[in-house]
């Protein structure tokens, strides 16, 4: 009896010793945790630099970055950084990827890592530069009107009113889909009385302030004038 008393004794001793240890470790991890929160916010104020639509293709881009640096098991850090950029431009440079899609990925895998500035990284610049001539951004020309206006024919003949007249305003605009969905009653303008000649037309503000919006650009109140054709104005 004497001897399993003081095994139990023992035991209790190690238990309260272990318990001790855990909170002791638990209190050293709650003091590191500032350190993170600091990174959190200051994150925050640097995600403000750029409009939400923004921010959503930065993060989509990041993925397929972080994807390919899993797939490549490679070595990720900030000394790598720089190597693993070009390494992945070339790769999307064999896959026939556009100068946009190479620099927007650039830019991403950048913006994720503050500390990585694009002059700090010579090569970088080096090889977009050599992506730009090897792949030069082309213009995307607009549907012609037959084509807009017969899907618009289309849309209306089955009662979609609405949708008929975002395809003609979009294309009329050059306003971006997220921009048309956006799009409420109260931002069509009508013509203000006594002005030129010319330009009692209609206009559609984009991304209103007063519903604190912003366009892709990160741009608020931006008018488009309807002065094509002559019967949307």
């Amino acid at each position: 009896r004497g001897g399993r008393a003081v095994q139990q004794a023992v035991s209790s001793r190690l238990a309260e010793t272990s318990l001790k240890r855990r909170r002791e470790s638990s209190l050293d991890r709650s003091a590191a945790k500032p350190r993170a929160h600091v990174a959190e916010e200051r994150r925050l104020a640097e995600e403000r630099t750029v409009s939400e639509p923004v921010l959503k293709q930065y993060e989509l881009f990041k993925k397929r970055f972080d994807a390919w640096l899993l797939d490549s098991a490679r070595v990720h850090n900030l000394a790598s950084v720089e190597v693993n950029i070009v390494d992945y431009l070339d790769v999307l440079l064999h896959r026939n990827a556009n100068y946009g899609e190479l620099e927007k990925s650039t830019a991403a895998v950048i913006f994720f890592i503050p500390e990585a500035a694009k002059h700090e990284m010579p090569r970088v610049k080096s090889v977009l530069n050599g992506c730009l001539k090897a792949k030069p951004p082309r213009s995307r020309l607009p549907l012609p009107d037959e084509v807009v206006y017969g899907l618009a024919g289309i849309l209306l003949s089955m009662g979609h009113k609405a949708m008929a007249l975002m395809v003609i305003l979009g294309k009329e605009g050059y306003t971006r889909p997220m921009e048309m969905v956006n799009l409420k009653c109260e931002d069509l303008r009508a013509p203000v009385g006594g002005a030129q000649v010319g330009l009692q037309l209609y206009t559609v503000t984009v991304a209103p302030e007063d519903r604190m919006e912003r366009s892709k650009t990160g741009v608020s109140d931006d008018a488009i004038v309807l002065d094509r054709p002559d019967w949307l104005g």
